[in-house]
């Protein structure tokens, strides 16, 4: 197979490729319907909101990871492994059809593919093994140790005699808003990318910087308010269905795909 191009294609995850709710609230709901969010983790999360609401509800609240903190990171393998194929398991995540369909076509152009979301690395890395072709996670990072907590002590050592656990902090920043137009750029000085000549799909006001980071934005079933944005930008809009559960990844809808009309630096720098 040929090198990969200077050209990438960066996709937001939840709400973009994946219907809600979102991933993250997905592994909780599987980790609240086999026990293992006990009330000590629901105390932590709230006690470290409480704490950190002064910076925003979205620090206090989405880039809070307190909630897991003491599990170990093999729950992510055992709820990848509950992924039954049927669609009335809720912890099943979802992709949309067309959005398989752009990562097929980006991969037929010899471009790489990122998943860039503010959910669980993880998480992301789980759906990532699953879609067509090489696609690489840029996504919130925890912090592990190798100390088990005493309520996970029995499991861990029976399953993984060397596990890794959580902390609950992050180890690098919560990949959302202008931290994710900072993580393409980290990757364009890693992979050698121009960004200019990259794409970038979101769906939401919180996506914004990165599809201005990028030559070819796309607003995907776009909020209200990046929807307003994309007309005044002149971005293309994208609506896209035909949900797939993540074990049939073969889309059917490959020839939908096709090249986007290129958004000038100039352009995406206007307000």
């Amino acid at each position: 197979m040929n090198e990969p191009t200077s050209i990438a294609a960066f996709f937001d995850l939840d709400g973009t490729l994946l219907l809600s709710p979102s991933l993250e609230w997905r592994f909780i709901s599987y980790l609240l319907w086999h026990d293992r969010l006990g009330t000590s983790n629901i105390l932590r999360w709230l006690a470290s909101a409480g704490f950190s609401l002064h910076h925003g509800p979205r620090q206090a609240f989405e880039a809070n990871k307190q909630y897991v903190a003491g599990l170990a990171e093999y729950l992510v393998e055992d709820w990848m492994k509950s992924w039954v194929t049927s669609e009335s398991n809720p912890s099943v995540p979802k992709f949309l059809d067309e959005g398989l369909s752009r990562i097929e076509w980006h991969h037929s152009q010899n471009h790489r593919v990122f998943l860039v979301s503010g959910t669980l690395a993880p998480l992301a890395k789980c759906v990532a093994n699953r879609l067509p072709g090489n696609v690489q996670v840029i996504a919130t990072e925890l912090a592990v140790c190798a100390v088990v907590a005493k309520s996970e002590e029995a499991n861990v050592r029976r399953k993984n005699p060397n596990p890794l656990i959580w902390t609950g902090e992050r180890s690098g920043e919560h990949l959302v808003g202008a931290a994710k137009s900072r993580a393409l750029q980290g990757a364009a000085v890693r992979h050698e990318l121009d960004l200019a000549k990259c794409y970038a799909y979101g769906d939401s006001w919180a996506d914004r910087a990165m599809l201005e980071s990028v030559g070819f934005p796309v607003a995907v079933n776009p909020s209200r308010a990046l929807a307003r944005l994309a007309k005044k930008r002149d971005w293309p809009v994208s609506h896209w269905s035909w949900a797939k559960p993540v074990y049939g990844m073969k889309s059917s809808r490959f020839d939908s795909a096709g090249p986007l009309r290129k958004t000038s630096a100039t352009e995406n720098s206007q307000s």
